[in-house]
């Protein structure tokens, strides 16, 4: 069994961002061997975490998970997903895979609490950055990285900082 707080072991992972005092921390939520969607650890954390937002108060389990996850990136937070295939027995082995949410910009506490969950994805066979995420007439839309199945799934956020630090340096110039 993989440690307890992990991505492995969690439906979510949420690396706060410089809006909050919890800059850089990463915050597990939900057992990926649960039998359960993904909404029902987002409500539980929402309804704890999000007093003062009425918005995200009025979440229930039939809110589309997606379009919350938006909500808490525009509150300059990363959500990593675990979307790994499960047959709900704990032991059992299965495919480790998911996909990140990037705010547009992220804080270096960020950038290096994102370098130090290379090593928990390193075992996922598939990972997926959606970057520049916008929400238009009801539907999400991103920019899509996608990990190379020659390389470490890991390499997908070197990839990713590489990408975020020439744009950064582009528009200083």
């Amino acid at each position: 069994m993989a440690e307890k707080d992990s991505v492995s072991t969690s439906k979510l992972a949420i690396i706060y961002g410089s809006d909050s005092t919890n800059d850089g921390v990463i915050e597990y939520i939900g057992n990926i061997e649960e039998d359960k969607r993904h909404i029902f650890p987002i409500v539980d954390y929402l309804h704890t975490h999000y007093l003062d937002d009425e918005l995200l108060q009025k979440v229930t389990p039939t809110t589309y998970p997606d379009i919350v996850l938006y909500f808490l990136l525009l509150k300059g937070n990363i959500i990593f997903v675990n979307s790994s295939n499960s047959t709900h027995k704990p032991g059992t082995v299965y495919e480790k895979k998911g996909f990140f949410m990037m705010p547009n910009i992220i804080s270096p506490k960020q950038k290096l609490s994102l370098i130090n969950l290379k090593k928990d994805i390193a075992d996922f066979s598939y990972i997926q950055i959606n970057k520049d995420i916008t929400f238009t007439d009801g539907l999400l839309n991103s920019t899509v990285l996608i990990s190379d199945k020659a390389a470490p799934t890991s390499t997908i956020i070197d990839k990713y900082i590489i990408t975020v630090d020439k744009e950064l340096e582009a528009s200083k110039n």
